[in-house]
């Protein structure tokens, strides 16, 4: 995340001179004094026209008046183009003038701090903060400075004491949201935004963060809705199109997620990750030929980067073109021997192939990369089922339990497993937690019915058959896919 110190200086500074507001008419008089050419400096950059604001802040400084106020301002025009070696000397040039001056030395820590001269920076700001200890924009510039190396702790702070000083302060608020969610602190980073919006209705960035933490939460919903109020903004930035279409993707609204990747090909042209995006997207909604051309693309577009090349193969894997598939994890693993993905798909195509024995094995050298990786144990489970070693399958299907698997499918296998072994009550042990983790799950469900069917049928209770028909009625009332007609019928009579 990249945060720039010197961001809305342009605004700060404009207030300097609220009267002065015909730019034109104040170049043409003399008697102006040159802080009008500063003015219309700010105007011009404002509007993109960075050649002629230099001009009119040069032509101040020509004037011969000995005011701060030009330098700094053509110092933020050179900031704002991040020319920050050129910034720095021009506030210097204005501390020469007045060494009181608070806001001078505030720039010059912004721009050493866009320089890497942190040190430097962080003195510059202790003497902005001795001048005027109630600025700001002071504790703004300077917890922005903080935040960019990291120091989070110490940039709330200033943070804070910024919003303290000037109530609202959408900046400062905007700032300490965005380190909340450096954090990871979503529910806090929400709060301070939505407060920014109160403030500034149109902040573009507010409601793209906003946007971005509710696709985090899985509010995809709300989410949408922020990301449809910054499309609505005059200045709408690229990443926009990505994040919407993702969110598109999971509520899976296909139309609407495809969409944006459409519109945002203009504004995202050559962008890597753009790509890689939409032909996930595509794969998502089982477009795969579709995907593959993303994915080469993207490959085109970086050919050393892993990502791509893992994608494609994982694509081609869904096209059952194995082979190729192989080979190109082969190639990204030879660069990369540890690379979790390639090998963990890898192993997934050998399962694919039926080849148990080589599939046991990449999934070991993946638990030599990561000793707690959940799929690799449950992958090896799954192999050893399928070879017949139950010992070994029971062994690594608890490691996945231990280690605290989530996945639907691993407690299915497992209880499968201990059906197989007339193991009924382990089996319905591991359905049993697995409902209260999915009670929706289609095959939990018809797993509990066919434990408690064939328990019924052994004649070790009359509970099970009871169990057995309200399994299958839970079924039905949600509307689900029952798997065991005949079965039940059975049971019925």
């Amino acid at each position: 995340m990249s945060f720039k110190s010197l961001k809305n200086i342009f605004d700060k500074i404009n207030k300097l001179n609220k009267t002065v507001n015909d730019y034109k008419q104040a170049s043409k008089v003399p008697v102006i004094p040159a802080i009008a050419y500063v003015n219309w400096g700010i105007h011009l950059a404002k509007s993109g026209k960075a050649e002629s604001a230099g001009e009119k802040f040069h032509t101040s400084a020509d004037m011969g008046v000995k005011s701060p106020e030009t330098y700094i301002s053509l110092g933020v025009l050179k900031a704002q183009q991040k020319k920050y070696e050129e910034a720095k000397e021009l506030f210097i040039k204005a501390i020469r003038i007045d060494n009181k001056n608070a806001k001078a030395y505030c720039y010059l820590g912004g721009a050493l701090s866009d320089l890497g001269e942190y040190d430097r920076a962080e003195e510059e700001f202790k003497i902005a903060a001795e001048l005027e200890p109630i600025n700001p924009d002071i504790m703004l510039n300077w917890g922005i400075s903080l935040t960019k190396q990291k120091k989070l702790k110490e940039a709330k702070e200033k943070f804070e004491l910024s919003r303290k000083f000037l109530c609202p302060n959408p900046n400062a608020t905007y700032f300490l949201a965005l380190t909340e969610l450096e954090e990871e602190n979503f529910e806090r980073a929400k709060t301070l935004l939505l407060e920014v919006i109160v403030c500034v209705a149109n902040h573009f960035d507010a409601l793209y963060y906003l946007a971005y933490i509710d696709y985090k939460l899985k509010n995809y919903k709300s989410a949408s809705e922020f990301a449809k109020k910054a499309f609505e903004q005059p200045v709408v930035r690229k990443e926009l199109f990505m994040l919407t279409a993702e969110i598109y993707m999971n509520l899976e609204d296909e139309e609407n997620c495809l969409k944006c990747y459409e519109d945002g090909l203009e504004s995202n042209s050559g962008n890597y990750y753009f790509t890689v995006s939409w032909g996930l997207s595509l794969q998502h909604f089982k477009k795969f030929e579709e995907a593959k051309e993303k994915f080469k693309i993207a490959v085109e577009q970086e050919p050393e980067n892993e990502l791509g090349l893992t994608c494609l193969a994982d694509v081609l894997t869904e096209l059952k073109d194995y082979d190729e598939a192989l080979n190109i994890f082969n190639n990204v693993l030879e660069k990369n021997p540890k690379n979790e993905v390639a090998l963990t798909k890898t192993g997934e195509i050998y399962i694919l192939k039926e080849d148990y024995t080589k599939a046991t094995e990449i999934f070991l050298q993946v638990l030599k990369i990561s000793s707690k990786n959940i799929v690799a144990y449950e992958k090896i489970a799954y192999c050893f089922s399928m070879k017949g070693d139950v010992q070994n399958a029971i062994n690594y299907y608890n490691k996945a339990f231990e280690y605290k698997s989530k996945n639907p499918q691993t407690y299915i296998e497992y209880a499968n497993l201990m059906i197989r072994e007339k193991e009924y009550s382990k089996a319905l042990n591991k359905l049993g937690e697995l409902k209260a983790l999915a009670p929706d799950n289609t095959d939990c469900l018809n797993t509990l019915f066919l434990v408690n069917y064939l328990l019924a049928k052994e004649g070790k209770s009359n509970y099970n058959k009871e169990k057995a028909l309200e399994i299958a009625r839970e079924i039905e009332e949600k509307n689900l896919k029952f798997l065991y007609e005949k079965e039940k019928e059975e049971l019925g009579k």
